[in-house]
């Protein structure tokens, strides 16, 4: 599976567009940016969560921050989209309830969806992998997105150290293992939002560029119009 990378923000696109030019004899190399991808995706979930509470909740805001500055490792940023999911769910505005929901929601096993397809792929990776029993039950009763980024999580530290994997475990973990990261990023509602960086006035003008894609290019004027980031420059009449 590839990742569709055109309308994903740009900074994800470009980690995308690295494991779709990966061949099929580059298997260490799909799996290992598939793996980078997957905790670039997960933290963009965290910050996006982040400053969504910190509106609300400045305290809470400011100690998931903490956490994500200050954590060991990526398990801390998956705690910490459980808390925002859970208890802090209630501060949340309604622009970010369908990522919340995305998280939660408890899918049905009689539906072929992308979560049915994601799961099976990522088990076939985990069933590849020496893992205790009571661990591979847990994730063959995955029914949450949560539960989706808690096995991507496992993989990711299990993988990550040198030397822990061989040639032959990515020959065979790799194209399931992109089809698994590639199936969570492509429907999580966070990549189809339109992502863009402001900047203040320059010389009386402000400016912008949108941040979707691998090729990120400028607001034009009427785009900046249209999402109140400046007025309208008068015409000059002579």
């Amino acid at each position: 599976m590839r990742i569709v990378t055109a309308e994903l923000p740009t900074h994800i696109a470009l980690v995308g567009r690295r494991v779709n030019t990966c061949g099929a004899d580059q298997s260490t190399d799909a799996f290992l940016y598939s793996s980078y991808l997957a905790e670039a995706a997960i933290k963009t979930m965290g910050l996006v969560l982040q400053s969504g509470v910190s509106t609300a909740a400045p305290d809470a805001g400011y100690r998931m921050a903490y956490r994500f500055i200050h954590g060991d490792g990526l398990g801390e940023w998956e705690d910490c989209l459980r808390e925002a999911a859970g208890n802090l769910a209630g501060y949340y505005s309604r622009d970010f309830h369908p990522l919340l929901a995305w998280l939660t929601e408890k899918r049905r096993d009689d539906r072929e969806t992308w979560f049915t397809t994601c799961r099976a792929a990522l088990n076939q990776v985990i069933d590849l992998m020496d893992v205790e029993p009571e661990r591979v039950e847990r994730f063959r009763r995955t029914r949450t997105a949560f539960d989706l980024l808690a096995g991507l999580v496992y993989v990711r530290n299990k993988t990550k150290a040198h030397g822990a994997f061989g040639v032959n475990f990515f020959g065979q973990a790799a194209e399931p293992y992109v089809a698994a990261v590639a199936g969570l990023v492509n429907d999580c509602p966070v990549f189809s939002w339109r992502w863009a960086h402001l900047s203040g006035a320059v010389r009386g003008a402000s400016k912008g560029t949108w941040l979707t894609g691998d090729a990120p290019h400028s607001l034009s004027e009427q785009e900046q119009v249209a999402l109140g980031v400046c007025r309208r420059t008068p015409a000059v009449r002579n």
